[in-house]
């Protein structure tokens, strides 16, 4: 059955019109609103209410919503008077829906929850839904955007659950979005963005999951929050964040940052607690990041502030990071050398697979080298083999990882025995070349004894296409490596690198280059996204951090020039335009002086930066 309930004319709120329905009220009902109502009422049967964006009141001393089982409420906003509460649940497990509602209060200060939660949820389900106050225990909360606290109150908001001995456990969360203020969350489970300040969390046991983690004074805009010192993230228990996200601040916003604020406190329950963070933060404070207990590992990291560590068992590492530590005591054992850690030996296979892009170079790659494993077992087993050409081609732009790649190749054969030695030599065509009549084929041969039972690398190869007819010089070291590759076609891998088309040229121009390089391998240029990981790998491994507006001006700037056809050289392109930014800044920190004033400021890359080093491209 579907009611629609309110005045149908003038702007005072209709009273009373939901207490009228209630005992008529069967579960899937619709409710309804077309004018904003003033009520407090029961409701015994699940339901569904529409506001259709009008207004709850509630008057002083009562409750709203009473809920004796579920409910769904959407399209509503709750306004109460300081002794009120919006919703009550009075019965335990009873799943509360809410779309697009918002809950207030008309005056500030120390007034009730919205939400009171006087049995515990199931389930409290959520999209796009702002409470000013709330008190919740529930079994789980799911759903895309809830936001919590007030700064200005002079209680802290809670999600949490109860055991059946009404102890206070976990909650599990599973949210696209929680922005929280002045509040203490007993939750696991996986948040994607969590935006917060003077928050604490408490997995109890479990483990939560921020993909995004973001400080956000925002939270705090009427400054509200007079503390001594905020902290944006109380850890108590295990947790990972994928990424610390540093938001834009305001001039105001960066001097209360400096002044008051730090983002991190880890006291966690459990000194064997795991705490995993990753990403990076790039303003200062004066208060440091503190770690009372617990193991924590920063894995992908970077701080510019300091972190102290309060006693000798806490367990901390790091691996890719740039994170300083303070400690305030000596260690009974071994102290821990504060440098980056030794990345563990990787496989060149790994690495290969680490590579930015060039997925079908990479299928391309482990299809040659599985055939060689297969056919080297098959000669171990005695069995015929097909007598295959080793030698490849590698063909594409400069700066597409064509020599990278060839490196990694030759560590993969020499890995799985297919090679006697994994070096490389890597030539140009002017190596090959003598500068008088007689000279080129020693030289040429030279070079090839040098890569016998490994690799010879040719970069540019397409050089070496005869200019005229009368180009010996030329043929002579075509003709010296190809009768080179047949006597040693059992102990050498040739790789020739150039531009695709020109690369076709050399072939066609001598039949016995084209029947001896049959594999071929195209390396494609890498798309504007690919272009701004490698940028971004490549500042990470330089310890460079990027302000977030930097990051966005030089993304945009990569974009930009790719759009344009502008990029030349791709990942090499890429490192020199990083080289100019870092020159911009570097002029900029002796100039203004800030590199006598801030240690931080030599790895430190702003807007300005970006801007300016990209015009000298």
């Amino acid at each position: 059955m579907e009611y629609k309930v309110g005045r149908l004319l003038g702007n005072k709120p209709k009273e009373g019109v939901l207490t009228a329905l209630s005992a008529k009220l069967k579960d899937g009902d619709v409710i309804k609103l077309t004018s904003d109502i003033m009520d407090s009422v029961s409701l015994r049967a699940a339901v569904t209410i529409d506001g259709q964006g009008h207004t709850m009141h509630i008057d002083e001393g009562t409750v709203g919503l009473n809920l004796h089982t579920h409910c769904t409420i959407q399209n509503c906003h709750f306004v109460g008077e300081t002794k009120t509460n919006a919703i009550i649940s009075r019965q335990e497990g009873i799943v509360l829906t809410l779309e697009n509602c918002t809950f207030s209060h008309k005056e500030e200060g120390n007034y009730l929850p919205s939400l009171f939660t006087a049995q515990p949820l199931k389930q409290l389900v959520v999209k796009e839904v702002v409470i000013d106050y709330g008190q919740i225990s529930t079994t789980s909360v799911s759903g895309t955007t809830l936001k919590l606290g007030n700064s200005q109150h002079e209680k802290y908001s809670y999600i949490n659950n109860k055991a059946q001995d009404d102890s206070l456990i976990a909650s599990e969360l599973q949210l696209d979005k929680l922005e929280i203020v002045k509040a203490n969350i007993r939750g696991y489970g996986s948040i994607g963005e969590l935006h917060s300040l003077e928050t604490s969390v408490r997995p109890q046991g479990n483990t939560l999951t921020l993909d995004n983690y973001v400080l956000s004074l925002a939270l705090d805009s009427e400054y509200q929050l007079n503390q001594e010192v905020l902290t944006g993230l109380i850890i108590l228990g295990s947790i990972t964040i994928n990424q610390v996200v540093t938001p834009e601040f305001s001039e105001q916003e960066k001097k209360r940052m400096m002044e008051q604020v730090k983002v991190f406190k880890i006291n966690t329950d459990n000194p064997n607690d795991k705490v995993l963070i990753g990403g990076a933060w790039s303003v200062g404070a004066k208060w440091l990041n503190q770690i009372w207990s617990g193991e924590v590992k920063f894995l992908n990291y970077s701080d510019a502030n300091t972190w102290w560590i309060a006693k000798d068992s806490i367990s901390y590492s790091w691996e890719n990071s740039r994170v300083k530590f303070r400690e305030d005591f000596e260690r009974q054992s071994q102290p821990i050398v504060q440098e980056e850690e030794k990345p563990v030996n990787q496989s060149a296979e790994a690495k290969l697979e680490e590579m930015i892009g060039l997925e079908e170079v990479k299928k391309k790659v482990k299809t040659y080298v599985y055939t060689n494993i297969a056919n080297k077992k098959r000669k171990e087993m005695g069995q015929p083999v097909t007598a295959n050409s080793l030698h490849l081609i590698f063909g594409g732009s400069p700066g597409t990882g064509k020599t990278v790649v060839a490196r990694l190749l030759a560590d993969i054969l020499y890995e799985h025995g297919i090679i006697q030695t994994n070096k490389m030599a890597e030539v140009t065509v002017k190596d090959m070349i003598g500068q008088y009549l007689g000279q080129t084929s020693p030289k040429t041969h030279e070079l090839i004894e040098s890569a016998r039972g490994g690799v010879l690398f040719i970069d540019e190869a397409y050089e070496l296409i005869p200019e005229t007819q009368h180009d010996t010089y030329k043929k002579e070291a075509i003709t010296t490596l190809i009768a080179d590759m047949e006597n040693y076609r059992s102990d050498l891998i040739v790789i020739m690198a150039g531009y695709t088309a020109e690369m076709q040229s050399l072939m066609q121009s001598n039949p016995g280059l084209a029947s001896r390089f049959i594999n071929k391998i195209e390396f494609p240029d890498y798309t504007a996204e690919e272009l701004i990981a490698i940028a971004e790998l490549e500042l990470k491994k330089q310890g460079q951090i990027l302000e977030e507006d930097a990051r966005q001006a030089l993304e945009r700037f990569i974009i930009q020039e790719k759009q344009a056809g502008r990029v030349d050289g791709n990942g090499r392109w890429v490192r020199n335009i990083l080289q100019f930014i870092g020159q911009a800044r570097d002029m900029r920190i002796v100039m203004d002086g800030s590199i006598n004033q801030d240690d931080r400021a030599i790895s430190i890359i702003k807007e300005c930066d970006v801007l300016e080093g990209s015009q000298a491209n």
